[in-house]
C-alpha cells in the first residue's frame, strides 16, 4: 500500500573477505518497523509523497545450516513468522487523513518470511546487490524475504490486480460486507468521511545488518537496521462512498527514503509491546 527494483548480472568478486565473527540473530520475539515512502502521482497536482509504517510482531525461528564456528564465515536460513500490528499511512492523498483500520490489520494474519544470513563471498555479492546504504566492510548481511502479498483479491485466479469491485477475483478481505479491503479517508472537507475499497499487492525485501553496539541514550540497540527493496507494488481503488474518490492512482515507492529496524523483545510479547517499544524505544 501504501506500500521496481530489478537486480540483475553477475558481479566479479575481489578476493574473498576474511572471516568476520558472526552473530547469530537469536531466536526469539522481535518487534519490526517497516518505513516505506511512496510518491503518488496526483493529475494536474504532480506528486504527493507519502509513508506508509508497518509494525509488526516477529517471531524468529533458530538458524539453519551448518555452522562450524563462531568465524567460520557460514551463511544460513532463518523462519520469521510476521504478524501485522498496525499500519499508519501520513501525508499520501493531500487533503485528510488517511485510517487504516483495525479490521483491516488483522486481516493479514500470520505469515512466513526467510531470511538468510550472508557472510564471507556471500557478503560481498549482497552488499552489490543491496540498495544503497551504509553497509560496515566484512560485516555480514542479512536478507529477509517478505513474499508477495495481495490484499482484497486472490492470486491464484487472476494473474493482475483488479481495478473494478466486480472483476473476477476479488474478495471480502476483512469481512466486512464490502469488496476489496476497506481504509477510511477522514477529515475531508465537505464528506468528513469517505470510505476506499483497495486491492493491491506488494512484495518487498529487506537488506540489514547488525548496528554497532550501546546507545548513548540507554535504550536497547536494534538487532537488525537496514534497506528496503521493494519487488512489486500496485494499488487500485476498487469503490469509494463518494464516486469522486474511486480514481485509481500511480503509486511508485521511494527506496531512498525507506528504511526497517528490528528490536529486541521479551518471550511473552504481543502487539502492545511492539508498539511500546517501537515508540519508546526501551526493549522488552
Amino acid at each position: 500500500m501504501l506500500m521496481v527494483l530489478s537486480v540483475t548480472g553477475a558481479v566479479a568478486l575481489a578476493a574473498s573477505e576474511p572471516p568476520v565473527a558472526v552473530r547469530d540473530l537469536p531466536a526469539g520475539r522481535y518487534a519490526l518497523e517497516i518505513v516505506l515512502a511512496t510518491r503518488t502521482r496526483v493529475p494536474v497536482l504532480g506528486a504527493a509523497e507519502g509513508r506508509t509504517t508497518s509494525a509488526v510482531l516477529v517471531e524468529v525461528e533458530p538458524l539453519e545450516g551448518e555452522r562450524t564456528g563462531p568465524e567460520a564465515g557460514a551463511s544460513g536460513l532463518q523462519r520469521w513468522w510476521l504478524t501485522t500490528c498496525d499500519v499508519t499511512v501520513e501525508g499520501e492523498r493531500g487533503p485528510g487523513r488517511v485510517v487504516v483500520p483495525d479490521a483491516f490489520v488483522s486481516a493479514h494474519g500470520t505469515r512466513p518470511a526467510t531470511a538468510e544470513l550472508l557472510v564471507g563471498d556471500d557478503g560481498l555479492l549482497a552488499r552489490e546487490q543491496a540498495p544503497p546504504g551504509r553497509w560496515v566492510e566484512g560485516s555480514p548481511i542479512w536478507r529477509i524475504d517478505l513474499g508477495a502479498q495481495a490484499v482484497g483479491w486472490d492470486p491464484t485466479l487472476r494473474s493482475t490486480v483488479p481495478r473494478r469491485d466486480r472483476d473476477i477475483g476479488v474478495v471480502d478481505w476483512e469481512g466486512d460486507g464490502r469488496p476489496g479491503g476497506t481504509i477510511r479517508l477522514e477529515e475531508i472537507p465537505m464528506f468528513r468521511s469517505v470510505e476506499i475499497h483497495v486491492a493491491q499487492v506488494a512484495h518487498l525485501r529487506l537488506w540489514g545488518t547488525r548496528p554497532e553496539e550501546g546507545d548513548p541514550g540507554g535504550h536497547e540497540s536494534p538487532a537488525l537496521v537496514g534497506r528496503v527493496e521493494v519487488l512489486a507494488l500496485e494499488q487500485r481503488t476498487l469503490s469509494a462512498s463518494v464516486p469522486l474518490f474511486a480514481a485509481s492512482l500511480r503509486v511508485e515507492p521511494d527506496e531512498a527514503a525507506s528504511s526497517f529496524r528490528l528490536m529486541p523483545l521479551g518471550p511473552d510479547a504481543d502487539c502492545p509491546q511492539v508498539n511500546t517499544v517501537l515508540l519508546n524505544g526501551e526493549a522488552k
